[in-house]
């Protein structure tokens, strides 16, 4: 059983503070998963548990805690260790720690002290204010931080907006007057949390010692609340000492070369005996790393680490090394952005390709360049061959799209368009249901570079189906009766009959039409807002696996899809059998928009699923009724050039939907004003196609009416 359980909100703070009570010659370890709580609570003296929860919902933040506390079960002393600028959830974190203390203890006499004073790092209290280097906090950086800005300098204030336990001060004369004073003051005071003084470390040691005494005497159960420095002086207090029992093996890594670094790597080795394999970065050697840590463990050593290889004396440092460390930091983006480069370019061509020549030939030409392309982005060795790569497979993987779409155009009649679009795209779900956790299963067993290479399979599998299977109209088919391929004919032939002129015939008046221009906005503000759930994902299925494996994720990530799949087909199906296509449109983006806000207002990892879920379905469902649109407003022999360009420009929002996030994020602070910005996307798409497709198409299978539809 551990000495010690603090309970941090973030990692950097759970660290040092574990560090503080190595100090003291206490074993101490800190874990972020629950399930390692049980693994190392019996094997040291101090349990660290980084909950990560600063920045989370006080409701969120205090399950978070009552887990990590219910979990970790009894120690002598329990700390929760806050901010020492008081920001996160120090209230509604301090309950759950409390409250979880007196589900397990319910006679036990729970009490808290609240020292959050840290001398050493310029953190005082005074007059229960909480100051930084003698600036109230209301009065510095802390009470403009964009994620948790501090409201209130006193503590007993900060508290209150998230407690509702009473509070009491100590105030600082009474600290000087020694530890039988402080002992006196406490004792008198009802109040369940007791705010004290402190501006240097002697303080902390009276406040502890009089805290201990009255644990002993009164039998009172103490719980710290303190930035760092109070806890490991109230566990010297309360005689709390290391457990017998063999020292743990620890294994360091350590990347730093400064000259600091290696001093203290010297101290490490004359002091505890430590042992450090070298690592030379420009041609490293694992298995002679792994022999000589061997070797020394062998030998008896519970200290083995490795070590970056020093540079010779002689190196000059590179003053560009901070540019590099900026430019990989943005190498993320710009491979998607490159990517979205090569995607555009063919959108059009394609498209006039498969009209004009052969959608069949087309296709298969791009499946076999999009599978080597892609199969070859696993053999690269530079970046600059990455970048290339990842342009030419965006290239060709751009063209299959119009392409495809002018080849249902020519095989099934508008009364039927929505549910053959909706039955082809349901590939993008489809793949992500099968490739998410066939994927994570990959990466857990295999290296990227081979992941890369066998995602190339698919394409140049199915370019050899496409060929036997696929012809580009009816009557080329040898697997219908000729009686059916003329009746699907005539049907398309009667719908483009229905269709108005095209005027002049040119690429250029199709368009140049008001419905044409306001479906490329359509198409771009819902794609823009489409990018809510792709950045959303990500956030809900770290939360349900705490960090899990690959495969784990990949399985998690797919039942959204999962749920987008069947909801897609089956309102591309209403589509068609009513001919309302805009409500078809509209209807699941509105219910996108709900559930993308309350995702972010809602706590607990299955009500996000849920949600999630919801609006995997609601951005996933209009993608049958809206490509049917384009071929009820243009004439065959121009619609594939209105297409393409529909989908090149629409794509724009998924290559400006991530920088808006980041920029707005980093303006205001805060991510639910970019989920919040890309909901009224998706509320611009909805205004669009409810308001700007009023007229200029008929209803499926209503040759006479002149509208869309009437809803």
């Amino acid at each position: 059983m551990a000495q010690v359980l603090v309970i941090g909100d973030d990692l950097t703070g759970s660290n040092a503070t574990g560090a503080l009570y190595a100090r003291q010659g206490l074993r101490a370890v800190t874990v972020g998963d629950l399930d390692r709580i049980t693994r190392y609570a019996d094997r040291v003296d101090v349990l660290v548990v980084n909950t990560a929860s600063r920045h989370w919902s006080p409701a969120r933040a205090y399950a978070a805690v009552r887990a990590a506390a219910d979990t970790a079960g009894e120690a002598p002393l329990t700390v929760k260790r806050v901010d020492t600028t008081l920001r996160g959830n120090p209230g509604s974190e301090l309950d759950a720690v409390v409250d979880a203390l007196a589900a397990r203890e319910p006679t036990a006499r729970i009490r808290t002290l609240a020292v959050p004073a840290f001398p050493d790092a310029g953190r005082t209290t005074v007059g229960g204010l909480h100051l930084v280097d003698g600036v109230p906090l209301t009065r510095t950086a802390v009470a403009h931080d964009p994620f948790d800005p501090v409201r209130h300098a006193r503590v007993a204030a900060v508290l209150g907006t998230q407690s509702g336990r009473s509070t009491a001060e100590l105030a600082l004369d009474v600290v000087e007057r020694g530890p039988s004073a402080v002992a006196a003051a406490l004792r008198a005071s009802p109040a369940d949390i007791v705010v004290c003084d402190a501006t240097e470390n002697a303080h902390l040691r009276t406040v502890a010692a009089a805290a201990a005494r009255l644990a002993t005497e009164d039998r009172v159960r103490w719980v710290a609340l303190d930035s760092g420095p109070f806890g490991p002086a109230l566990a010297t207090e309360m005689g709390l000492r290391p457990e017998g029992g063999a020292p743990a093996t620890v294994l360091a890594v350590v990347g730093s070369v400064t000259g600091r670094t290696r001093t203290q790597l010297a101290r490490t080795e004359t002091a505890l005996g430590a042992r450090w394999a070298e690592l030379d970065p420009a041609a490293p050697d694992p298995d002679r790393v792994l022999t000589a840590l061997r070797a020394a463990a062998g030998e008896g050593a519970t200290v083995l680490g490795v070590r970056v290889a020093a540079e010779p004396p002689t190196a000059v440092p590179d003053p560009r090394t901070a540019a590099r460390i900026l430019r990989a930091l943005a190498d993320k983006g710009l491979v998607g952005g490159i990517f979205f480069v090569g995607y555009v370019f063919l959108q059009i061509p394609a498209a006039i390709l498969a009209q004009r020549w052969s959608a069949r030939k087309t296709v298969l030409i791009l499946m076999v360049a999009w599978g080597l392309a892609a199969s070859l982005s696993g053999l690269v060795q530079t970046k600059s061959q990455f970048y290339a790569a990842r342009f030419v497979l965006g290239f060709f993987e751009g063209g299959v799209w119009p392409a495809v779409l002018i080849l249902l155009a020519s095989w099934f009649p508008l009364r039927e368009r929505a549910r053959a679009n909706a039955l082809w795209m349901a590939c993008l779900p489809l793949s992500s249901v099968f490739m998410a956790p066939l994927s994570g299963w990959m990466l857990d067993h295999a290296s990227w570079r081979w992941v890369l290479v066998l995602q190339g399979v698919p394409p140049l599998v199915w370019a050899v189906v496409w060929w036997f299977a696929v012809a580009d109209r009816p009557a080329q088919a040898r697997w219908i009766s000729r009686a059916e391929a003329a009746h699907v004919e005539r049907s398309i032939a009667a719908d483009e009959a229905a269709k108005p002129p095209a005027g002049s015939g040119s690429y250029l008046d199709a368009v140049k039409q008001k419905p044409v221009l306001v479906l490329i906005g359509v198409y771009f503000f819902w794609i823009t807002g489409f990018y809510g759930f792709n950045l959303w994902l990500p956030s809900v299925i770290k939360e349900l696996t705490h960090d899990g494996s690959s495969t784990e994720v990949g399985l998690l990530t797919a039942i959204p899809f999962t749920v987008a799949l069947a909801v897609m087909i089956a309102n591309a199906a209403w589509s068609d059998r009513t001919g309302r296509r805009r409500r078809a449109v509209a209807v699941p983006l509105v219910v996108g928009i709900a559930a993308l806000l309350l995702g972010q207002a809602v706590d607990g990892a299955l009500p996000r699923m849920l949600l999630l879920c919801v609006t995997a379905a609601a951005v996933y469902a209009p993608y049958g009724p809206f490509w049917a649109i384009p071929g009820q407003l243009l004439r065959f022999e121009v619609v594939a050039v209105a297409m393409g360009l529909i989908n090149a420009l629409g794509n724009l929002g998924g290559f400006a939907g991530p920088y808006l996030v980041g920029w707005l994020t980093d303006t205001t602070g805060s991510s639910v004003t970019g989920f919040a910005v890309l909901s009224g996307f998706l509320a611009v798409a909805v205004a669009l196609v409810t308001l700007g497709l009023r007229t200029g198409t008929r209803p499926v299978g209503r040759p006479s009416e002149p509208a869309v539809e009437g809803a």
